[in-house]
């Protein structure tokens, strides 16, 4: 596991920030449920929280950004990548850029990887075929520029946001089974009212996910596409 800047800002935060519903049902639940099993040692029971918090925010990153890319950015961007703003923007009909930037760009790629785009009226043929050409040049692309300052920052802007949604649906769950747990198991009005509040809080970034993670996706592309050509 490489912990980078980008794993420690996009998917280890959000993971942390996701956690915290496991943590009030460690705090107000678990946590008694060791002291009783271990009540003559105090130092498994903290080595045993500390290691199940380590293992479970572990867990969650890589959980979150599986839900986050398997589901979300999958529904909304194709697996494929060819609904991504990258490929939007190269597209003719695309109004991002005007057509003499777009020019020099496909000039750029046709030179750089050998990769002829479709023409305005091969595109509006074959939208398909267009979106899978930019698609690929678009890969070659992130593969030369990848060790952009300013591009880093955006591609871990994005990461974070659409991590942060897929732990905040497992964020959502362990908290629906903290009410139960708070309610009927081991009721805890403090412990309740909090997890009830969390619960609204993280239904915002997921209520909000495709905008988030269009907005910051945007924002990276044009990051590429900019540096690239100027590159």
């Amino acid at each position: 596991m490489n912990f980078d800047r980008y794993f420690l800002t996009a998917r280890l935060a959000p993971a942390i920030i996701g956690s915290i519903p496991f943590f009030v049902l460690y705090l107000f639940f678990l946590g008694s449920v060791l002291v009783s099993l271990f009540h003559s040692l105090a130092a498994v029971t903290w080595v045993g929280g500390v290691s199940t918090m380590a293992a479970f925010i572990i867990l969650l990153a890589s959980v979150g950004r599986s839900i986050s890319k398997d589901i979300f950015e999958r529904r909304w961007f194709k697996s494929d990548e060819t609904r991504m703003p990258t490929t939007d923007f190269l597209m003719h009909r695309n109004s991002e850029y005007s057509a003499p930037f777009k020019r020099d760009l496909r000039e750029k790629i046709r030179a750089d990887f050998n990769i002829e785009l479709h023409t305005e009226l091969a595109e509006a043929e074959d939208e398909s075929g267009a979106r899978k050409r930019i698609a690929e040049a678009v890969v070659l692309i992130r593969q030369q520029m990848k060790d952009g300052h300013l591009l880093l920052q955006h591609n871990i802007e994005y990461g974070f946001f659409r991590n942060l949604v897929g732990c905040s649906v497992v964020a959502e769950v362990v908290l629906l089974a903290n009410i139960l747990v708070f309610t009927l198991v081991s009721p805890n009005h403090v412990a309740l009212y909090t997890s009830i509040t969390l619960l609204v809080l993280y239904a915002i970034p997921i209520a909000f996910a495709k905008s988030l993670m269009r907005v910051h996706g945007k924002r990276y592309a044009r990051v590429l596409i900019q540096e690239y050509l100027a590159a």
